[in-house]
């Protein structure tokens, strides 16, 4: 019986991040992981240089950010964008019912960041809640610099 190519990548990418919890510590899991996040944010990037070349300011710019259907709405207060998602926005996790370790999230925080970075200039992200940690929601703090 042949292996389809769904199957191949929900082991591939559940073995993948196994070996990075197992064979590296939290700041390594960290970088590679947040590397994986910026490379699938490759064409949103192109998104949202379009949207902050129309926006008029900072305000506008989250506001046509927030028309694009990515995870939850994001509201700025002071200096921090904040979001919560109420589930899984990423694509992995979602096409092939992904049941993976919770520090996968951390290639989402990259995401993030690479987005809000593009957006905004120098960001700090930070995950104090997280869907596959067993909260409610993921929640993506956005600290702008």
């Amino acid at each position: 019986m042949k292996e389809s190519v769904q199957d191949l990548m929900r082991r591939w990418v559940i073995a993948a991040v196994q070996g990075i919890k197992t064979h590296t510590d939290k700041d390594q899991q960290a970088k590679i992981l947040e590397m994986c996040g910026y490379s699938c944010a490759h064409y949103d990037l192109k998104k949202v240089r379009s949207l902050k070349s129309k926006a008029k300011d900072e305000t506008e710019l989250l506001e046509l950010l927030n028309q694009v259907p990515w995870c939850g709405t994001w509201v700025r207060k002071k200096n921090v964008i904040h979001s919560r998602c109420t589930k899984c926005g990423c694509p992995l996790v979602q096409k092939y019912k992904l049941d993976v370790d919770p520090i996968f999230c951390l290639c989402s925080l990259g995401w993030v960041k690479a987005i809000f970075s593009e957006a905004f200039g120098n960001v700090r992200v930070e995950l104090p809640k997280s869907l596959m940690r067993g909260d409610e929601y993921c929640e993506f703090l956005v600290v702008l610099k």
